[in-house]
């Protein structure tokens, strides 16, 4: 028999201080009927509990959790879901919850705000502020950017719009789906140990708690899984809500592949083995597997751990599994009975003022955060210097001076006032985000406060990652306060769910708060922060008893972000395949051979962007069989025994290999692909590439040529950097490599990297591809510059890899040196022939190679830009005006027409990506030499000068020309998202070159002649 506790929940069958009480049934009593002590007992009805897929964009969006901007993910291990469910009071219906728990990182302001909207639209005034609860799961390896506060949207690079709302109506459908089936139903409760899923990840924070506090708990880890049974009229089980504390980073920070975690894979596990032969998504019975107080808990244990990352997902997995199949299994869970009640209240948390136990009144501190919360925990180590513990301001990278505000006017925060650092201390603020509201705001100063009751069982939703012990105080602060008021008996069952409804970082002791490891770092508001919640939870608790006809203030409502929200993720505006394939074709075909268990099969496809749809409710993939002769699909990418990957083919690295093995066959030529498919690893043996291991790679090669899409430039010269900086001076490597950064970056990223490798005194040369892959008959320019001590390395690399200086089309690289040119030279010649890049700070001497490559896209696509402007501004006159002018360049101009109709269409499913390219050109053009902003050779942008008021004028022309780009994509998108609407940018430029091409086969004879506004003599 699995007893339930109503003290000490955490540590089922292991607290000898606090006896079990025996289970309370009510089979002798009616609904509506007062108990024993004079209280009523209430039947409910439950729903059928219901789920919808918040499955987000699964390719080049960034992950949620780690904070990590490399982890962009590309496929799909398991799919997302929300999970409703709905409890409403059988004699009141209008007294109901409804409680989502959805795979998400965390619950977020502007998501439930959406949901909220959603449900008044279908049920006006049934579901409220009060009585709507979103729970996440926790997992770190969710899609990124559905949230509205700035600082989780760092990483994703800003708001993304198709994730938001995949949590947003994904979380209605499951709503929906529980209100329509809603029922007659009763509720039973009980919880057992969960072993070996968990072990606490700051345990000297949690021994800075009094020891005697300690001692009244079995260990430093709750155990325990409530769980809250769901059964229909029939007696039939449908569905559970366990709760139960353990991060969701069992799958590492390396992964790129969506996935719910060890509670989503929980909850698969349930739903099939209730229903076996039912898809995922698709089940009757729901279980819902929700997140506790895990602030300090993490899953990685064990030896499954060790082994692989899905390997210890499944095992922990599992094990929350069968502890729930326990208790469902378990015939004698205690009934629940009693009211409905839920209770919501904004606060402003950033200065709540309360009095302590002992008298003393305290307030709260404007959001901060601290070194430790840079420094990272052991699921997921920090960057830039910082380490757990280190409540100093010493010893650290410097670039955290700029971030937040110590040693320039422009830092991204405001630094602390003395005030604050007093309210914060024993906490060195590093992130003042509370004064962060550029361009909006970047943490929530106002969070939600919210209780729900069921009998007596009492939840409570909080807006932030409580620690093992913060989460055991406010528990029993509640529940000492519910027995007291006479609200609820002994019998009193408190649980604990979050992060709900928002995201404010973590809640700790003050013990732990002073010790500063990662979870003391990432409390926001100060070291009062966990007795503030347990003033106010305490204090809604008589708004909870059976009679209570108030409510609780609503107070503060915190603001619509949404309208301010920034995204830098463009949409998907052309999809494209190779020459001679299609979509669906197949790349890479399954063996034809016998599988038996424990193999892997796989097939590569031609396919489309899955951003272009994000196939909600169905899959990008299926396994299927025959069964009398039908085939029936058997597994979709929401199964965990399928992965679904995703990337876009680039050819330019394997078509460069190509052309020096065929000058130069006696080169060995590596490349390093870990984590790439099999079909970038057979063309890349193809063009005469051996993959080897980073290290082997920078051991062997005299010339390292990196060719990356521009993102990762920086990141690769980091790893080179840090692998040669470990073997240098060794037998391995007695002199560096020469690195030829050859992608398409500003002349101030190559600056950065060249300055990053002149600290190992790594040869740098810059480098610029200008052309396509190279083909048959056919190689790319690759235009190279460096400072004067290196153009000996550029000779060496020519007479190398370049057959000496005499290139012949598809014989060696077709080099052209730009000599005095220094850092910066060919990049900024690529930029000028116009390719995206990001402008940062550039070392003085970086100056001609950048600078080309700037130039040249300036005049290439920004008259492209200038064309498509002029056909759109005349189209806007009228449709004669358009005409006329198409008719005139026709007949006078009819070189600038037939380049410009070539230049305009290949422009159109591109425009997304000269958006950025122009905004270059325009930063290129104000300060043309790259320098930095505190060089005398950099003009100040509030600098009135002549010079700057010109360049500001004409860098003006490109931005506007980046904005009319930005329209011609945004309409590429709409179409491509089948949103109806007039004829749009896109279609009027692609019509008006559609007859200029027809007119080109005959072109005027003659001038247009006007009359008013209509043209005369126009060809038919």
């Amino acid at each position: 028999m699995v007893q339930w506790y109503p003290q000490v929940q955490d540590d089922p069958g292991h607290s000898t201080a606090l006896p079990p009480v025996e289970p309370q049934t009510s089979t002798s009593r009616q609904p509506g009927t007062p108990s024993e002590d004079g209280r009523f007992t209430h039947a409910n009805f439950t729903s059928l509990p219901g789920t919808g897929d918040v499955t987000g964009p699964i390719v080049e969006t960034n992950m949620f959790g780690y904070a990590s901007l490399p982890q962009t993910d590309n496929g799909l291990h398991m799919r997302q879901w929300a999970r409703a469910f709905v409890i409403a009071d059988a004699q009141t219906p209008s007294e109901r919850i409804l409680f989502i728990t959805a795979d998400i990182w965390s619950g977020d302001t502007a998501v439930r705000k959406g949901i909220l909207t959603k449900l008044e639209e279908l049920y006006l005034g049934v579901y409220s502020e009060s009585n709507v609860a979103l729970v996440g799961t926790h997992s770190h390896s969710g899609v990124g950017g559905y949230t509205g506060y700035l600082l989780p949207q760092i990483t994703s690079m800003g708001f993304i719009r198709q994730s938001y709302d995949a949590v947003v109506q994904g979380s209605v459908r499951a709503a929906t789906e529980a209100h329509e089936l809603l029922s007659p139903g009763t509720l039973s409760l009980g919880n057992t140990s969960v072993n070996g899923a968990a072990v606490n990840r700051s345990p000297s924070s949690y021994l800075a708690n009094p020891k005697e506090e300690r001692d009244r708990y079995p260990g430093d880890v709750d155990s325990a899984m409530s769980l809250l049974k769901f059964t229909d009229a029939s007696g039939e089980d449908r569905g559970f809500l366990s709760f139960f504390a353990v991060h969701g980073v069992s799958i590492y920070e390396n992964n790129t592949l969506i996935s719910s975690d060890n509670k989503g894979m929980a909850a698969h596990l349930y739903e099939s083995y209730k229903e076996p032969s039912v898809l995922p998504g698709k089940h009757q019975f729901v279980a819902g597997f929700t997140q506790a107080t895990s602030g300090d808990i993490t899953p990685n244990t064990g030896p499954g751990y060790q082994l692989s990352d899905f390997k210890s997902n499944e095992i922990i997995g599992t094990r929350q599994f069968d502890a729930a199949r326990t208790l469902m299994e378990d015939t004698k869970l205690t009934p629940v009975e009693g009211p409905i009640r839920s209770l919501h209240s904004y606060v402003d948390m950033s200065n709540y003022t309360f009095i302590l136990t002992n008298g003393t009144e305290v307030t709260t501190c404007s959001p901060a955060l601290g070194y430790g919360f840079a420094g990272g925990t052991t699921d997921g180590p920090g960057a830039f210097s910082f380490i757990q513990g280190d409540n100093t301001t010493t010893h650290h990278n410097p670039f955290w001076d700029v971030v937040k505000g110590e040693r320039t006017d422009s830092a991204v925060t405001a630094p602390p006032s003395q005030e604050e650092k007093d309210c914060h201390w024993p906490k060195p603020i590093l992130l003042n985000v509370g004064r962060a509201e550029k361009p909006y705001q970047w943490s929530p100063t106002i969070v939600d406060i919210q209780i729900f009751r069921v009998g007596q069982l009492v939840m409570l939703l909080l807006p932030s990652e409580f620690t093992t012990m913060s989460g055991r105080r406010l528990r029993e602060a509640v529940k000492i306060r519910l027995v007291k008021e006479g609200i609820i008996g002994d019998d009193a069952y408190v649980v604990a769910s979050g992060p709900a409804n928002t995201y404010s970082h973590y809640t700790t002791t003050p013990e732990e708060y002073a010790i500063q490891r990662y979870e003391g770092g990432s409390t926001l508001y100060g070291p009062h922060q966990l007795e503030a919640y347990i003033d106010l939870y305490t204090s809604m608790v008589p708004f909870l008893a059976d009679n209570a006809t108030t409510s609780p203030p609503p107070g503060p409502e915190p603001e619509d972000l949404l309208d301010k929200a920034i995204s830098l993720q463009k949409g998907v505006v052309y999809d494209g395949t190779p020459m001679f394939k299609k979509f669906g074709d197949i790349v890479s075909d399954v063996e034809n051979d016998i599988y038996r268990s424990g193999r892997t099969v796989s097939a590569v496809f031609q396919g489309a962007n899955p951003r272009n749809n994000l196939r909600l409710e169905e899959t990008f993939l299926a396994i299927q069989h025959v069964v009398g002769g039908t085939w029936q699909t058997v597994r979709t990418d929401a199964h965990p025994s399928t992965t679904f990957t995703w990337k876009r083919t680039n050819k330019m690295g394997a078509g460069l290999a190509r052309s020096i093995s065929s000058c130069s066959p006696s080169i060995t030529l590596f490349t390093s692909l870990s984590g790439r498919s099999e079909s970038s690893r057979a063309r890349a043996a193809q063009a005469g590439l051996q993959d080897v291991p980073m290290e082997e790679l920078i051991a062997k090669s005299s010339v390292v040529i990196s060719v990356l899409p521009p993102s990762l430039a920086v990141k690769l010269a980091v790893e080179i950097k840090e692998i040669y900086d470990s073997m240098k001076g060794t037998v391995e490597r007695k002199e560096p490599p020469i690195y030829v950064d050859a992608n398409a970056v500003s002349p101030s990223t190559t600056s950065r990297i060249a300055k990053l490798l002149a600290s190992s005194s790594i040869p740098f040369v810059d480098g610029s591809i200008i052309g396509g892959p190279p083909r048959d008959g056919y190689d790319p320019r690759l235009y190279i510059s460096a400072e004067p001590k290196y153009e000996g390395a550029m000779s060496e690399i020519v007479e190398l890899l370049g057959g000496g200086g005499k290139h012949r089309n598809g014989k060696g690289l077709d080099f052209h040196i730009l000599k005095d040119g220094g850092v910066g030279a060919a990049s900024a010649l690529k930029a000028s022939l116009s390719h995206r890049t990001r402008c940062q700070r550039l070392l003085e001497s970086d100056r001609i190679a950048i600078q080309q490559q700037m130039s040249y896209a300036g005049i290439t696509k920004g008259s492209t830009g200038l064309m498509a402007t002029m056909i759109l501004s005349a189209t806007a006159h009228s449709p004669q005006t358009a005409q006329a002018f198409l008719e005139e360049l026709a007949y006078s101009q009819a070189d600038v027409l037939k380049r410009s109709l070539w230049m305009v269409d290949g422009m159109i499913p591109k425009a997304y990506r000269w958006v950025g390219e122009m905004e270059e050109i325009a930063d290129y053009i104000f300060n043309p030499t790259g320098a930095a902003p505190e060089s005398v050779e950099a003009p100040s942008r509030t600098e009135d000068t002549s010079r700057t008021r010109s360049a500001g004028d004409i860098a003006d022309t490109y931005r506007g020309i980046a904005r009319m780009f930005q329209r011609i994509a945004d309409d590429v998108e709409r179409k491509a998202s089948h949103v109806d609407g007039d004829a749009g940018d896109a279609e009027i430029v692609k019509a008006w070159a559609e007859k200029g091409r027809k007119m080109m086969a005959k072109p005027p004879t003659a001038p247009i002649a006007f009359t008013g506004n209509e043209p005369t003599g126009a060809p038919q």
